[in-house]
């Protein structure tokens, strides 16, 4: 996983490299190549990426290690009310992607003021969509997590994090955008840096709040919601001293409302394939959770039979109902003991440091497992 996280950007770099210095010889290329300065130029721009990417896995770490030691209820909470942020990151890495295509092409040209309008346009998309979500949770936070998990205690526990921590969904819409153009004008540091500073608050307010160190109370997942927010918050707070301060651009809030008609036809031309794809992506990681579940069927004699079912599909057509999953198990059908085996693996692999796709993955298996074990109690004897 390490490895991937640097091969990552370096393949991306060294492509980037090869084709702004193309030349009619071939060989002057690969002279290139070797050349101390490219080397140097390639480690100052992959080394911050990589280490970026390495703290967005330990935040989440962080989170699952320190609510896994609380119990598996606020743990299946937390991750399942994660979901949202999960999606809402989307919405965003498209919006970004599409704005730093414009924005890297820009920044050849030195042309910042054009680089400002398309920063714009960018907040001005992401802000919209952080805003629906924000209202979405707030109005709706128990139909929300009831998307993803049909238990009660799990929801109430999701509710009470996405209450607290869908605050952030603003906050994470500004800081998303700016620290992504930058990285687009070759200012890769000041993301590190960001999200080093918000890993070190996340993990202290976290341990206090969470298991109530220094005099605080237990909060339990209340806690952990704070502390995102909280960290989020600083996030917001570096990014706005930066601009202020050592940004090479001069973004205004009236850059918000620009209106350029090619522009924006430019930045809608190279976001919205970027964010259908992400969002195709994320949809098939969410829905996992969302199937995995119990199925109640009722024979023609009237005898219902409780099911624990796997991830699949459900047509109904015509009053016929007709479902295809991986798995179907009937309660005398699962072995309780191997089904507590798994959850247990998988609670402790949450609390190991994995990338977002394993970490998923293994929601997923924990979800499973959780499942079985439910059905598996009513069993008649």
């Amino acid at each position: 996983m390490i490895i991937s996280l640097i091969i990552g950007p370096l393949f991306a770099i060294v492509i980037i490299t090869y084709y702004s210095e193309r030349s009619a010889f071939a060989p002057v290329i690969f002279m290139k190549l070797e050349t101390k300065n490219f080397y140097k130029t390639v480690g100052a721009l992959v080394l911050p990426i990589a280490l970026q990417n390495l703290i967005n896995v330990a935040v989440t770490s962080a989170d699952v290690v320190m609510l896994g030691r609380v119990g598996e209820t606020v743990l299946s909470g937390s991750s399942l009310a994660g979901q949202v942020q999960f999606v809402l990151t989307l919405f965003l890495f498209g919006l970004t992607s599409g704005a730093a295509v414009l924005t890297a092409q820009y920044w050849g040209k030195k042309d910042m003021r054009t680089i400002e309008k398309v920063m714009g346009i960018a907040f001005r998309f992401s802000i919209i969509v952080s805003v629906i979500f924000l209202l979405a949770v707030q109005i709706f936070p128990a139909q929300v997590m009831s998307i993803f998990t049909p238990e009660q205690p799990v929801i109430d526990e999701g509710v009470k994090y996405l209450r607290i921590v869908s605050f952030s969904y603003l906050t994470c819409a500004v800081t998303h955008v700016y620290l992504n153009v930058m990285r687009s004008v070759e200012r890769v540091v000041i993301a590190t840096v960001t999200y080093s500073v918000s890993l070190i608050v996340n993990i202290i307010i976290n341990g206090i709040l969470i298991f109530g160190l220094l005099g605080f109370p237990q909060m339990g997942i209340v806690g952990a919601a704070i502390g995102t927010l909280v960290a989020r918050i600083v996030e917001l707070l570096i990014v706005v001293v930066y601009a202020r301060t050592k940004s090479i651009l001069n973004f205004k809030l009236r850059d918000l409302f620009v209106r350029d008609k090619l522009l924006f036809q430019d930045f809608i031309r190279y976001a919205i394939p970027v964010t259908l794809n992400e969002l195709m992506w994320g949809t098939g990681c969410s829905v996992i959770a969302v199937v995995i579940g119990e199925a109640m069927l009722q024979f023609e004699e009237g005898e219902w039979v409780n099911l624990a079912v796997g991830a699949g599909f459900l047509e109904i057509v015509n009053n016929r109902v007709t479902m295809l999953v991986q798995t179907a198990e009937k309660p005398e059908d699962i072995d309780a003991r191997h089904a507590q085996e798994q959850m247990e693996y998988a609670e402790e692999k949450l609390r190991q440091k994995q990338s977002i796709q394993e970490y998923y993955r293994t929601q997923a298996s924990l979800s499973r497992a959780m499942n079985r074990l439910k059905v598996s109690k009513r069993k008649k004897w």
